[in-house]
C-alpha cells in the first residue's frame, strides 16, 4: 500500500489520540515492506511513493510499540512534519534508504529503568537513512541514545545539518545523549551538526554525551560539526566524542576532522581504539572541563593540525597506544599541562606548545617517543618539559625551539636526571636557535589599543617565526571567536592587515564595546590561533564644550564634561591640532589668534 499525508504550513494533517493526551495515547504509524517507497530524481527531490510532509504526530508510541512511527524493511519520506510527545519517536528496521528531512522532533519519553531498552527521537537499526536539516530536542532514551540511535548500519547512512539539543540517554549500557553509532559496517558520517547540552550517563563506561562509536567495522566519518555544553556521567567518559567503552571491552575508530568541540563537562575526545585508524585533524577542542584529547588504547593514530586550548586540565593526555603521531598541533594555555604521555609511542613534532601551565608544559615517563622540531616556549608551567623516566634511560628531545639561545636557561626549564638521580636524561642539544617554521605560527603577542570616537590603533609585536607572511584581524561586538564583526571601514571581520605590526580600525560606532584579536599567517598559508583578546570601546564625543573669551578675544578657554576612558584630550581650531590638552577639562589656547571667525 501506500501513505501520501501531505499538509500544508499552515494546515498540517494531525495524527494524534482520539482520547487522552499524554505519550504513548495510541500506538502507532506502521509503514512494512509491502508499502510503496518514497522515490526522488536526480536532484534529489520527492518523486512519488509514501509520504509524511507537513504532518502532526503526537501522543503515540503505545501498545508495546517501539515508535510513534514504526517502520520495518520500507523507506517513506519523512519531511516537514512535527513528531512530539510521543513514547519513541521514529523506529526503523533495515530500511533502504530513509529519508528524514527538516522535521522537528522533540520531547519524545521513555518508560521504565535503565535496563529497559526504548526512547530515542530517531532509532535505525540496520539499512541506511539520510537525515538532514531537523531538529532533535528534549528526546529521551534507556540503552540508547536520547537524539539519534545507528544500529548495524549496513549501507552509507548520512547525518547532516541537524541541531541536536538537550537529548538525554541513560543506561547500564550504553546511555547516550546526542548520537549512538554501533556496529555499523558501511560509512556513516556525521556531518555539519550543531549537538549541544545533551547528557548520557551509564554503568559500564558506555556513556556519551555528544557522540559516541563502539563496535564499528566501517568508518565513522565525524566533520564539522559544533559540538558544546555536553556533559556524561561516570566522569571519565568524553562528553564530546566519545569512541570505544572505557576498560569494559568494546572499542572504534573514527575520522574526526575540523570539528569544534568545546564547553564540554568532561573531556573533548576520547577514544578507545581498536584496530582501525583513528585521525583526529584540523579540529578546535577548547574550555572543555577536562581532557583536551585522552588516548586509552590503540593501534595507529594521527592527531594532527588541531587547536588545543584552554581546557581545565591536559591538552592531550596518552595512557596507551602505539604509532601516534602528534604533529602541527597548536597546544596552549591548558591548564594543567599542555601533553600528558603516561604510555603508548609514537612521534611528538612540529607542534607549538606554548601558554601551558601547572607542574610542566609536557610530561613524559617513557622513551618510546622522540620529541622534535617543536617550539615549546612562554609556557607558565615550572618546567618546559618534565621526564619522568628510570634512571639510564634517555629521551630523545633534539632540535627544538625552547624560546631562547642561551643553554642554562633551556635546562632550567627541563626537568630530568640533573635534577633527580633516580630519573633518565632528557638530551635537548642540538637545539634550535630559532622557531622551527613546520610548527604552527604562534599567536601574536602584545596586542593593545587606543581609541577614538570611532576609530582604534592596534598595536603588536611581531612574530618571532621567520615565515611570517601577515595578520588577520577578527572584531566583533560579541565576546570569543569567530568574531564575526562588520561596518568598519576596512571591511568585516577578518581583514588581511598586512604584514605589519600596527593597524587602525575605523568607521566603528562610538559608545559601542568591540572585541579583537589577531592571527598570525606563515607563508604556507597557516593559521594561529588567536592571541589574547582586547576588549575596547571608541570614546563619545565630550560634552558641553563651553568656551570663555577674554577681553581681546585672542586667547580663549575652554571646558568640557569628562569622556570615561579617555586618557587624554585635543582642542582643534580650524584645522590645526594645538598641543595635547592632557587628561583635563579646561584648556587655554596659548598663542593668540588672527582677527576673524574660527571653528573650535
Amino acid at each position: 500500500g501506500i501513505l501520501i499525508a501531505k499538509g500544508t504550513p499552515t494546515q498540517p494533517i494531525t495524527f494524534t489520540a482520539t482520547t487522552g493526551a499524554t505519550p504513548g495515547s495510541w500506538a502507532f504509524i506502521n509503514f512494512t515492506d509491502s508499502s510503496a517507497d518514497a522515490t526522488f530524481n536526480t536532484q534529489g527531490n520527492y518523486v512519488s511513493g509514501s509520504i509524511l510532509q507537513y504532518a502532526k504526530v503526537l501522543y503515540g508510541g503505545g501498545g508495546g510499540a517501539k515508535g510513534a512511527i514504526q517502520i520495518s524493511s520500507a523507506s517513506p519520506f519523512i519531511d516537514h512534519s512535527e513528531i512530539t510527545n510521543n513514547q519513541g519517536g521514529i523506529y526503523a528496521t533495515n530500511p533502504s534508504n530513509l529519508h528524514v528531512s527538516n522535521n522537528t522532533i522533540s520531547d519524545t519519553t521513555r518508560f521504565g529503568g535503565n535496563y529497559d531498552t526504548n526512547g530515542s527521537g530517531l532509532t535505525l537499526t540496520g539499512g541506511s537513512a539520510t537525515i538532514t536539516s531537523n531538529t532533535f530536542s528534549n528526546n529521551k532514551a534507556y540503552q540508547r541514545a536520547g537524539g539519534i540511535t545507528i544500529l548495524n548500519a549496513n549501507a552509507a547512512t548520512h547525518i547532516s545539518g541537524n541541531t541536536i539539543t538537550g537529548n538525554k540517554g541513560d543506561g547500564n549500557s550504553p546511555g547516550v545523549g546526542g548520537v549512538l553509532v554501533t556496529g555499523n559496517s558501511a560509512t556513516v558520517t556525521i556531518r555539519n551538526n550543531t549537538i549541544s547540552n545533551n547528557s548520557g550517563s551509564s554503568g559500564y563506561a558506555g556513556a556519551g554525551g555528544g557522540v559516541k562509536v563502539i563496535n564499528n567495522s566501517a568508518d565513522v566519518i565525524i566533520e564539522d560539526n559544533i559540538l558544546s555544553n555536553n556533559s556524561v556521567s561516570p566522569d571519565w567518559v568524553a562528553a564530546g566524542i566519545d569512541i570505544g567503552q572505557g576498560g569494559f571491552g568494546p572499542t572504534g575508530h573514527a575520522t574526526i576532522l575540523n570539528n569544534t568541540i568545546t564547553g564540554n563537562a568532561n573531556t573533548g575526545i576520547q577514544v578507545v581504539g581498536d584496530n582501525g585508524t583513528n585521525t583526529i585533524t584540523g579540529n578546535i577542542i577548547s574550555n572543555n572541563v577536562s581532557r583536551g584529547i585522552y588516548i586509552a588504547k590503540g593501534n595507529t593514530f594521527s592527531i594532527q593540525n588541531n587547536t588545543i586550548e584552554a581546557n581545565g586540565e591536559y591538552g592531550l593526555f596518552v595512557s596507551s597506544g602505539s604509532n601516534l603521531t602528534i604533529s602541527g598541533n597548536t597546544i596552549q594555555n591548558n591548564t594543567n599541562g599542555g601533553l600528558r604521555l603516561e604510555g603508548g609511542s609514537g612521534a611528538l613534532q612540529s607542534n607549538t606548545i606554548m601558554g601551558n601551565n601547572g607542574t610542566s608544559a609536557i610530561f613524559i615517563n617513557n622513551t618510546n617517543w622522540t620529541i622534535n622540531n617543536n617550539n615549546i616556549h612562554s609556557n607558565n608551567a615550572n618546567y618546559n618539559l618534565y621526564y619522568d623516566g628510570v634512571s639510564g634511560t634517555t629521551l630523545d628531545a633534539t632540535n627544538n625551539w625552547w624560546g631562547t639561545t642561551v643553554e642554562s636557561e633551556i635546562k632550567a626549564k627541563i626537568f630530568d636526571f640533573n635534577d633527580n638521580i633516580t630519573k633518565g636524561v632528557a638530551t635537548y642539544s642540538p637545539f634550535l636557535t630559532s622557531p622551527d617554521t613546520s610548527a604552527p605560527p604562534s599567536p601574536p603577542t602584545g596586542l593593545s589599543a587606543t581609541s577614538s570616537a570611532t576609530s582604534l590603533t592596534l598595536t603588536w609585536t611581531a612574530n618571532p617565526e621567520g615565515d611570517i607572511a601577515g595578520y588577520k584581524l577578527y572584531y566583533d561586538t560579541k565576546t570569543g571567536p569567530p568574531y564575526q564583526g562588520t561596518g568598519a571601514a576596512q571591511g568585516n571581520s577578518p581583514i588581511n592587515v598586512g604584514n605589519v605590526a600596527s593597524f587602525t580600525l575605523s568607521g566603528l560606532t562610538t559608545g559601542t564595546t568591540y572585541y579583537l584579536a589577531l592571527t598570525a599567517l606563515d607563508t604556507s598559508a597557516n593559521e594561529s590561533w588567536y592571541s589574547q583578546a582586547k576588549q575596547v570601546t571608541p570614546l563619545t564625543v565630550p560634552s558641553s564644550l563651553s568656551r570663555t573669551t577674554p577681553d581681546n578675544n585672542s586667547k580663549p578657554t575652554f571646558t568640557w564634561n569628562s569622556v570615561s576612558g579617555a586618557a587624554s584630550y585635543e582642542v582643534k581650531v580650524d584645522v590645526a591640532n594645538y598641543t595635547n590638552a592632557g587628561n583635563v577639562i579646561t584648556y587655554t589656547i596659548l598663542a593668540a589668534l588672527p582677527d576673524g571667525s574660527h571653528v573650535f
